[in-house]
């Protein structure tokens, strides 16, 4: 009898420790939140192609910081982890004309998409987009895990109430 309660209190001692690493775990990354969000889009050209290797430049309007890639075998082209604010975005590709786009905004948990349409390049043209349509996402059902005070107050929590 003495070994049974023995092993009983290992056993429980064992599950409530194990459950209290994994609630621990559990709370902290539920208090997690992202700080920033994404710029991404395909690149095309007049006949509704993808353009590969069009180099992009997202220029930070409040930071001056740019941040260079290339669009993919697809041309797409992604740039994670932006800090929130306006951005610029450049795409330039031989044989097209400078695409521009001014007043990208970039939210917090957010991907600002672009669909660029490059067109046949002149003598010296450009392309400049001025006015950016706002980003909703309507195509998955992601959303911002920012959890404010009243949620966080109004959670069913024992001892609390």
């Amino acid at each position: 009898m003495r070994t049974f309660c023995y092993k009983f209190l290992l056993c429980a001692g064992f599950a409530f420790a194990l459950t209290s690493v994994l609630m621990v775990g559990a709370g902290s990354a539920a208090a997690q939140s992202t700080t920033e969000g994404s710029i991404a889009g395909t690149i095309f050209d007049p006949s509704g192609a993808s353009v590969n290797g069009a180099a992009v430049t997202i220029h930070n309007v409040g930071t001056n910081a740019d941040i260079r890639l290339a669009s993919d075998s697809s041309g797409f082209f992604k740039a994670p982890l932006v800090e929130p604010g306006t951005y610029t975005v450049k795409i330039v590709d031989p044989g097209f004309a400078e695409y521009r786009a001014d007043a990208v905004v970039v939210l917090v948990g957010q991907v600002t998409t672009l669909e660029p349409h490059l067109s046949v390049a002149t003598a010296s043209s450009s392309v400049v987009v001025t006015e950016q349509t706002p980003s909703l996402n309507l195509e998955s059902p992601d959303f911002n895990s920012t959890i404010d005070t009243r949620t966080i107050s109004a959670l069913p929590i024992n001892n609390r109430r």
